[in-house]
């Protein structure tokens, strides 16, 4: 609700401006804010440690905002003017302004709030309202998928495996939860093609001893799940396509809050799962046109 009455009036506001550019508009019309932003607006950058910076999910609790990481790591946050915070006007107090990527530590950094602006030169943020220091982002789970046959051709009925290597720190534990019955599909993985972005599942079956549907991790126990695929290649068109596993981190530390801004999709067998930021190592499984002997 503040965010649409904030919108609504910002909208109303930039517009009356507009009919006394003559004149000149730098304050807002509506309350004591710069519509320019004052120090409504907090900024930073992200460092991913072995994978792009792009994409990272930034939320800052209470005001309930996020955004994602550009592909230079950079990122803004920018609250509502202290007149529609709350009932009482701009709030006060400390806010965590989290960093989220499915498969790495959650990062976060706390700032000031004072009559409902940010306090620059404070705590993690300089007098221009930005970080003072980067956020690195560590990885908790290493997840490297390997396909083969690397490369199929279209009218085909093939079976090819896919190889999921799920590894972690030195120090580190982690529990993943990969169902091998999920609404009835059986041992998924998703398939996106790369230049389209078209998702296709198919079920599979477990080689070896099938492992429960939360795994423990740890540097000592490493985890390879190799799951054996049977499709016809008419169910995936031309194309370049990357083998995803459905699979999440099970952490009680990640806010429910943060997690909705996921997409509300995020749980989804299929297109939604792929709204979940992480960092994957995937080799290209190649779906090409049939060879016709003699041409």
């Amino acid at each position: 609700m503040i965010l649409f009455l904030y919108n609504t009036l910002r909208r109303f506001a930039l517009t009356l401006c507009g009919t006394v550019a003559l004149l000149g508009c730098e304050s807002n019309p509506i309350g004591d804010d710069d519509i320019t932003g004052g120090r409504l607006t907090v900024r930073g950058e992200v460092v991913v440690s072995g994978g792009s910076d792009e994409d990272v999910l930034v939320w800052l609790e209470d005001f309930d905002l996020s955004t994602r990481t550009d592909a230079a790591g950079d990122f803004s946050i920018t609250i509502p003017p202290a007149d529609v915070q709350s009932a009482q006007g701009g709030v006060t107090g400390g806010f965590k302004l989290y960093f989220y990527l499915g498969n790495f530590r959650l990062e976060s950094k706390s700032v000031l709030v004072q009559n409902g602006e940010f306090v620059y030169s404070e705590g993690a943020l300089d007098e221009a309202g930005a970080l003072r220091q980067p956020v690195h982002m560590i990885p908790l789970l290493e997840i490297k998928t390997v396909v083969l046959p690397d490369t199929i051709f279209i009218g085909e009925s093939v079976v090819f495996s896919t190889r999921t290597f799920l590894s972690t720190g030195e120090r580190d534990t982690v529990d993943i939860y990969f169902p091998r019955d999920l609404n009835g599909r059986i041992n998924p993985m998703i398939f996106r093609e790369v230049n389209s972005n078209g998702v296709y599942v198919f079920d599979g079956t477990t080689v070896g001893v099938a492992e429960p549907d939360t795994i423990r991790i740890t540097n000592l126990s490493p985890k390879e799940i190799v799951l054996v695929t049977r499709a016809s290649t008419n169910d995936l068109p031309l194309g370049t396509y990357e083998a995803i596993p459905y699979l999440f981190i099970v952490s009680e530390e990640i806010p429910s809050g943060l997690l909705e801004h996921v997409g509300a999709d995020r749980l989804e067998l299929g297109a939604g799962y792929l709204d979940n930021p992480f960092v994957r190592d995937l080799s290209p499984l190649h779906v090409l046109e049939a060879v016709v002997e003699g041409s």
